[in-house]
């Protein structure tokens, strides 16, 4: 028996991968470092860059701001943010219609065409109810003023609530064209606002689909836009049994909601679990799954307006560059809530950090959950499978330190990029939460020559704008020279780093990212 050359090298490469493994055990109990092999050898899977497909905003009159149409252009260009969610497009401050029955546009475009201007597709929430369709009588608001000005409640005839969707529709058609208007999605309404379900909601999720598809059966209708994965399952009976259009199936969820799929399971990753058992439902149906809401979660904040001070860390940076990947191919939008702290829920009061959900504070410092989404941005679209040690894994049994290797498919290692992270969730964010300590980081890469290549880091020392704000004394109104210091201390800054004998190493602090590129031309700056 000769073996042929195939056989030669996969037993070649057999060896290779088995010498890492024992050689990476070998590292991690003698060193305690937790040691991440990337097989390079092995074949690459896709990593379809989902995240940018959406990200959220406040409401759609805010499109009308300068400031905020300056942080959109910003994200769009640093983040490769390609759609937007907003709510309230249908609200009275948008001036649709003052009697249910004539429409004006004039708002909505003045929103979308700048949007699409910048190459941003809208993810259409249709909310809220405008005062003069709406059945409650005053009108019910959810927030307090300088928020939404809609009602949160169902129309007072349902083929008012079609006609004005069909308006909507008929009016992007001809103002944008069939090509342009099919890529959109048209979500239903948002959480139950004022709704109950499945009644309420499933007539104003018939009349809505019946409206677009009546403009054109290629316009693309989903829902049931739940908070904490709600009635996805049986949203999806009721349309299959009632013959509704379905085009794809929205829900939210955060990881303060709990863990919902395994809530007497001790896992680090249960917000992760939680999206894979909701998004099996949805595929079992056939059906696209997105996630038009979610962030590092709630807790530590009132839950409308903000989320609590962790948004402002690099606790936010840590959870993104460890969870996205995990979620690659299980969902097919990941919308985080929001791009900026330019938003109305609660009041804009303009304070530089307090809790807010954007990666932009209102006066444009980015956090560190903006510098992570910047570094995902320059992924590869696909990855090496990667194997984790850990001689000291204290949660559970799992580590807190996550790798993501990606390469361009046809591009091989001269593309080759590394995402770390060291995090574990916080009070509130998982029933069982667990602080992380600093590990040591040793990357093996079996079969890489060697090669430089630049670090860059985030976290609570390196990249910390709000705590260079509160070491000013948490200026409410901070100077023009305090301002650039802010925007200082978001910089994220880069150091040259070697490969040897197919090794590199590196610290990770508690909630920190560290992102490396291996790149020929010699660039090394952080972002493309």
């Amino acid at each position: 028996f000769t073996a042929s050359p195939a056989m030669a090298t996969a037993s070649i490469l057999w060896l290779s991968l088995l010498h890492s493994s024992i050689l990476a055990n070998a590292i991690a109990r003698e060193s305690g470092a937790v040691v991440a092999t990337v097989n390079i050898s092995a074949p690459v899977s896709s990593f379809p860059h989902f995240w940018k497909r959406c990200f959220g905003s406040g409401h759609a009159l805010l499109g009308t701001r300068s400031d905020w149409r300056e942080h959109l252009q910003r994200a769009r260009n640093e983040l490769g943010l390609a759609g937007l969610r907003m709510h309230g497009v249908l609200d009275d401050d948008m001036s649709v219609t003052p009697d249910g029955h004539n429409y004006y546009w004039y708002n909505v475009d003045q929103v979308y065409d700048y949007m699409l201007g910048i190459g941003v597709t809208p993810v259409v929430e249709l909310s809220w109810m405008p005062s003069a369709l709406a059945s409650c009588k005053p009108c019910h608001r959810s927030f307090s003023a300088g928020s939404y000005v809609g009602c949160a409640c169902p129309p007072s005839d349902y083929e008012d609530w079609y006609k004005l969707v069909k308006a909507m529709a008929e009016h992007m058609v001809e103002r944008h064209g069939i090509d342009e208007v099919s890529k959109w999605h048209w979500e239903v309404w948002n959480e139950m606002w004022g709704l109950n379900y499945p009644n309420d909601y499933l007539s104003l999720y018939n009349a809505s689909a019946a409206a677009l598809k009546a403009v054109h059966p290629s316009l693309k209708v989903g829902g049931p836009a739940t908070m904490l994965l709600q009635h996805v399952e049986d949203f999806l009976q009721n349309v299959t049994r009632l013959g509704l259009p379905l085009d794809f199936v929205s829900s939210h969820h955060y990881p303060s909601d709990g863990c919902l799929a395994e809530p007497s399971v001790t896992n680090p990753d249960c917000f992760v679990k939680d999206l894979e058992a909701t998004s099996a439902i949805t595929k079992a149906y056939g059906k696209p799954f997105f996630i038009t809401e979610y962030s590092d979660g709630l807790q530590g904040g009132p839950g409308f307006g903000h989320g609590g001070k962790h948004s402002d860390t690099s606790y936010a940076a840590a959870f993104l560059v460890r969870t996205i990947p995990k979620l690659a191919g299980k969902v097919d939008v990941l919308s985080w809530w929001a791009f900026t702290d330019i938003f109305e829920e609660n009041w804009l009061t303009g304070t530089p950090f307090y809790g807010g959900y954007g990666l932009l504070n209102a006066l444009g410092v980015a956090k560190p959950a903006y510098r992570a989404f910047q570094f995902l941005a320059n992924a590869g679209t696909a990855r090496y499978p990667v194997e984790i040690v850990d001689p000291a894994a204290d949660y559970d049994n799992a580590s807190t330190v996550a790798l993501l290797a990606t390469v361009e498919p046809l591009s091989g290692t001269s593309t080759l990029k590394l995402f770390a992270s060291n995090f574990g969730p916080e009070d509130g964010a998982n029933p069982w939460p667990w602080t992380p300590v600093a590990r040591n980081v040793t990357v093996m890469l079996p079969g890489l020559a060697p090669t430089s290549g630049w670090l860059s880091r985030i976290d609570d020392q390196t990249t910390a704008p709000f705590a260079a704000w509160q070491k000013m004394g948490s200026p409410q109104y901070p100077s023009k020279s305090q301002l650039a210091a802010l925007h200082a201390a978001s910089e994220v800054s880069s150091e040259q780093v070697h490969v040897t004998d197919g090794r590199l190493s590196f610290e990770m602090p508690p909630h920190s990212v560290v992102y490396v590129r291996f790149e020929s031309d010699g660039v090394h700056q952080y972002y493309a």
